[in-house]
């Protein structure tokens, strides 16, 4: 079976997304999609034009993407992860381990930011 996860730019996580077929994943990044592979069982999907239509830096996707070495084998520009991005898990142990990751990568996230807004103030 194949697990869908869908991480948005705004950081919200849509687990059990229904992204089988072209269409679905097109829709999912909103445009053409360009395939990236993360590791034995898992792929991502990213917009293949996210550059040239100037899509928002997804933020958990960049870390996700630095902490697999995504950016050692393919060419990003900045280094960053623009637009959605459609995560494919072959199996239910990768879906759960990579649902729990971007949760708690979003909740660091949310912390940090919280501390650099109370360090202006």
């Amino acid at each position: 079976m194949t697990y869908y996860i869908l991480l948005k730019s705004d950081s919200t996580i849509v687990s059990g997304y229904n992204a089988e077929g072209l269409k679905n994943k097109q829709k999912a990044v909103g445009g053409l999609i360009q395939l990236v592979s993360l590791e034995e069982g898992m792929t991502a999907y990213i917009n293949e034009e996210g550059l040239l239509n100037s899509l928002p830096v997804n933020t958990l996707a960049t870390l996700y993407f630095r902490n697999a070495n995504v950016f050692d084998r393919y060419l990003f520009e900045n280094q960053e992860v623009l637009g959605n991005v459609l995560f494919r898990c072959e199996s239910e142990q990768q879906y759960k381990l990579l649902e729990a990751s971007l949760k708690l990568a979003k909740q660091v996230n949310r912390l940090e930011q919280s501390m650099e807004d109370s360090d202006v103030r």
